[in-house]
Order: C-alpha cells, then structure tokens, then sequence
C-alpha cells in the first residue's frame, strides 16, 4: 500500500505556555509529518519565536506563517488547512500532547477504510499542570455504546447531531476534502465543520477508541470540551465578532 504524505495543520495564539512540550511530541511521532504548517494569529507572547526556532531544527519541513491581522480560531484553521499540501491533514491545538504513534494510528485507520474521509480518537483530558483528569473525552461528552459501535457507515449524522465527539485536537482527514470543506463557515468550529459536513457527502469517519492524545483543559484554552446548543453557538460567534470562537459542538439533543 503506498505511503500517504501527511501534514500536520496547528494554529497558535498566546500559546507559549504549552508550546514547547505539545511541538516536542508531534517531533517524536513514530510516523513523522511529511510538513508541517503553522499559523500564529498575531501573538502577543512568544509563540512566533517558538515556533520558528521550532521549524529551524525539526527532522521534516515546517512552514511558518504569522498572520498580519487576528483572523481569529475558525479562520487562522481554515488558512492552514489550505496551505497544506499532503494527502492527510492532521490538526494540532498547541496545547496538548501526542501519544508518539497518534498520525501513525490515524493514517492506518483511513488507509484501512478507503471509503472513510476522517479519523479521529478518544483523549484522555488533561489539566494545566499534566495531570489525569477521571474522564476520557468521550465520556466527558457521552459518545459511547450505540452512539460509538454504529457510528461508521451508519447514524453518523445524527450521532454528530447529539455528540461533539469528533475533537479537531484528535483528527486526519483527507486532503482531496478541501474542495468541500472550505471555506469553513463561521457558523460552525472548524471540527464540527468537517466531521460533519464530511458525513453528510458520504465521507464516512471512523472512531478509534484509543486516546491517542493529552486534550489539556485549562482557563485560557480557546475550545475544550463544552456542550453547546446549534443555536446558542451561532449567537455566541456573532457575539465574539466572529473571532476567537469558544465553542465545539452541539449538547446532547435527546
């Protein structure tokens, strides 16, 4: 089976707390990137620096690009995303760390369902400081039992239409989406875009149930696991002015 080029797609604002140790685990991946992109939204701390210096000595290619103006979480993702040039894009917050065989775990799961257009893993959350919280990411958002053995091939929609269970943090996708995925619209987060916008043209996603990733909750994260209504995110979005969302996905609708 040929090898899949893969890029890896992060956006970073403010982030330099976290930076370091979330680079340092997407460097150590069994299955290095192919590329990365970075996109820095106009930092104010050091996370430009750090990234550049970053992309001076990481093993694979690494491409920075600093924003001239704040386009805020939605669309800073949708501009890396469409610089990216390899066949699988996976998304990085900077604020988590990767098990060290998470790209190799995903690309395996796409290339093992060919009619699948995203992947994406439970994670285990998580605090500031690096320790275990009790829950996993899907059970923080109930995406267990039916929800989870059904998902591929079959309910999908209406299983993302209840649970925000596909976390951007934990997903790959395929490169020749792009054509349907952008532009992202800035109704929706970029995650819950693409899993489900993916889904309802027939691309199916398939869950992993390993956590592949730390997801790290903490006050200053822009996205983290909230439940949120369709409705009252499209308020909150027009609210925050379009710019640094701070919403995932729908709460649960039964």
């Amino acid at each position: 089976m040929a090898k899949s080029r893969i890029s890896v797609a992060m956006c970073t604002y403010n982030g330099a707390r976290f930076l370091c140790e979330q680079l340092e685990s997407i460097a150590a991946q069994t299955r290095l990137p192919d590329e990365m992109v970075i996109c820095d939204d106009v930092s104010a701390d050091e996370s430009a620096e750090i990234v550049r210096n970053f992309a001076k000595n990481a093993c694979f290619p690494v491409r920075v690009e600093v924003n001239e103006r704040n386009l805020g979480s939605i669309k800073n993702f949708e501009k890396a995303i469409g610089l990216c040039q390899g066949e699988i894009i996976a998304l990085a917050d900077q604020d988590d760390v990767w098990k060290d065989h998470k790209l190799s775990k995903l690309c395996t799961a796409l290339q093992e369902n060919p009619r699948a257009g995203y992947a994406f893993s439970n994670a285990q959350l998580i605090d500031e400081r690096g320790s275990l919280l009790a829950l996993n990411l899907w059970d923080s958002v109930r995406f267990h039992g039916t929800l989870q053995n059904g998902f591929f091939e079959t309910g999908q929609v209406v299983s993302l239409l209840k649970r925000a269970a596909a976390t951007g943090a934990t997903m790959a996708f395929r490169a020749n989406l792009k054509d349907i995925l952008l532009p992202i619209s800035p109704f929706f987060v970029h995650d819950y875009w693409i899993s489900l916008l993916a889904s309802c043209v027939g691309w199916y996603g398939v869950p992993v149930p390993e956590p592949l990733i730390e997801y790290r909750q903490h006050e200053r994260q822009q996205i983290g696991v909230r439940h949120l209504g369709m409705a009252e995110q499209s308020r909150n979005i027009y609210a925050l002015g379009i710019q640094q969302a701070d919403i995932v996905g729908p709460e649960d609708m039964t």
